[in-house]
């Protein structure tokens, strides 16, 4: 059986490919809220989906731009910081470490929240993989004279 967490990221995902990235955060929204427990499956779900599409195409290089290299990740905002982090280790598969991650995210020490703005960022990371996976997946289908995909 599915995890009803991937059934739900699935359809969340399925919303935000063809264009309506609100509907499908709002589909995650509950689980998220739910739990921190649930809040932390939606996000190794979401990681699982860009970890999986760069084992298939390659290392994915992220070009940020206004960001000198001195700066590095501390120069990041926080969301896209903690994504960039808690991507290399779900690739790693370091589960301490993202672990770690998660709960510094849900409870972080200045009180400012991040968890919302992480899993929106990481929602447009997977979204993007996903939309690529359905483009090279439409390029290899022959083409039958027909205008439906």
């Amino acid at each position: 059986m599915i995890h009803p967490h991937v059934s739900v990221v699935s359809r969340a995902l399925s919303h935000a490919v063809v264009g309506d990235r609100e509907q499908g955060l709002a589909l995650l929204r509950p689980l998220v809220d739910d739990s921190l427990e649930s809040a932390y499956a939606v996000l190794r779900t979401l990681a699982q989906v860009v970890v999986y599409r760069s084992s298939q195409a390659g290392p994915v290089t992220v070009t940020i731009h206004g960001l000198g290299e001195a700066e590095g990740l501390d120069g990041l905002p926080a969301p896209l910081r903690f994504t960039v982090r808690f991507l290399a280790a779900c690739t790693e598969q370091d589960d301490t470490t993202a672990t770690a991650l998660f709960w510094s995210a849900a409870e972080p020490a200045d009180g400012t929240p991040l968890l919302t703005d992480a899993v929106g960022t990481l929602f447009d990371l997977a979204t993007a993989s996903t939309r690529d996976a359905v483009r090279e997946h439409l390029a290899r289908r022959p083409h039958s004279g027909e205008d439906t995909p």
